[in-house]
C-alpha cells in the first residue's frame, strides 16, 4: 500500500498483513482512529523519523516492523503527546498504553526500496521474518518472491558435566535457526538404556519433559536429569527445531554410566555449638 497518510475515517478497521510504504515522514497517521486495530504490519518512510504515529489509545496497534531509512530506532512510532518514541518493551507507546509492546524498529530490505520501481519482495535476513513475530512474518509478502526455509538448525552433540548415582547434568552450545545463525525454535531431548545410533533409534527413546527453551546461536545450555537407575549406562541425544519444523540432524550421541551407590556425602557442618 503506497499511503502517505492513513488517517480519517479508519474507524473500527483492521490493519493485518499489509505493507506501506511512503516517500513522506509520516507513513501512517491514526489520530482519528479511535478503535483501528493495526497488528503484523510493515511501516517502512524514506524521509524522516516517526514514521507511525498513534496518538489514540483506544486504538490497538501491535506485533508492526517501522523502519525510516534515515531515522533512528527511537523515533519510530509517535505517543499521546506527539513525540517520537521508540516501539517494543521499554518504550513509552508499550509502556503507557500497552500498544506496540512486541513490534520492533529493523529494515524490511525490500528486494527495490525505490519508489519508481517499489517491489515489496522480502530479502533474505529481512527483519520482518523470523521467530519474533507470532505468524513468522509480518507485512503483505508477495507470492512467489521469499523462498521457503529450507535450511535447519545446526546438529547439536551433548557433553557430559557431572554424573553420580541418580543425576545427570547435560550441556550444549545452542544451534541457530538456520545453521548457527539466529535462534532455534524448540528441542526434543532424549533419552534410552539402548543405544542411539540413528534416526530411529532417536524416536524410540524416551522423550524429556520440560525442555529448556532454545538460546541465541552460541550460547552454552544445560540441563539436569534426574530420578536415573544407580548402575546403569544411559545414551542421550537431542536435536534442534526451527519455526519452519526443519529438524537438525542427530548430533553425536551421550554415552554415560550412572554410579552403583551415592557416593556423595552431605555437606561439612560449620556451624556447630
Amino acid at each position: 500500500m503506497d499511503f502517505n497518510q492513513l488517517q480519517a475515517h479508519a474507524d473500527s478497521i483492521t490493519f493485518r498483513h499489509c505493507t506501506f510504504f511512503s516517500t513522506g515522514s509520516v507513513v501512517i497517521d491514526a489520530s482519528k482512529c479511535d478503535h483501528m486495530k493495526f497488528v503484523d504490519n510493515v511501516i517502512y518512510s524514506g524521509s524522516q523519523n516517526c514514521p507511525g504515529v498513534f496518538m489514540q489509545t483506544s486504538a490497538s496497534t501491535d506485533s508492526n516492523l517501522y523502519f525510516q531509512a534515515t531515522g533512528s530506532s527511537s523515533g519510530a512510532v509517535g505517543n499521546a503527546s506527539g513525540a517520537c518514541s521508540a516501539v517494543g518493551q521499554g518504550g513509552n507507546w508499550c509502556s503507557s498504553y500497552s500498544n506496540e509492546c512486541h513490534s520492533k524498529w529493523g529494515n524490511p530490505t525490500f528486494a527495490n526500496a525505490s519508489y519508481a520501481s517499489f517491489d515489496g519482495g522480502l530479502l533474505s535476513g529481512s527483519a520482518a521474518t523470523g521467530t519474533f513475530w507470532k505468524d513468522g512474518y509480518v507485512g503483505a509478502v508477495p507470492f512467489g518472491t521469499v523462498a521457503p526455509d529450507v535450511t535447519p538448525p545446526q546438529a547439536t552433540s551433548l557433553v557430559l558435566g557431572l554424573v553420580s548415582d541418580n543425576v545427570a547434568s547435560l550441556t550444549w552450545v545452542a544451534p541457530g535457526d538456520d545453521g548457527m545463525s539466529g535462534t532455534a525454535s524448540a528441542y526434543d531431548l532424549r533419552y534410552s538404556t539402548q543405544p542411539i545410533t540413528d534416526d530411529a533409534s532417536f524416536a524410540n527413546a524416551t522423550q524429556i519433559s520440560n525442555e529448556p527453551v532454545p538460546a541465541p546461536a552460541g550460547s552454552p545450555q544445560a540441563y539436569v536429569m534426574t530420578g536415573l537407575t544407580p548402575g546403569t549406562r544411559y545414551y542421550f541425544a537431542i536435536k534442534a527445531r526451527d519455526e519452519a519444523n526443519n529438524w537438525s540432524a542427530l548430533g553425536t550421541p551421550l554415552t554415560l554410566q550412572t554410579a552403583s551407590s551415592d557416593q556423595v556425602p552431605p555437606s561439612t557442618i560449620g556451624d556447630l555449638r
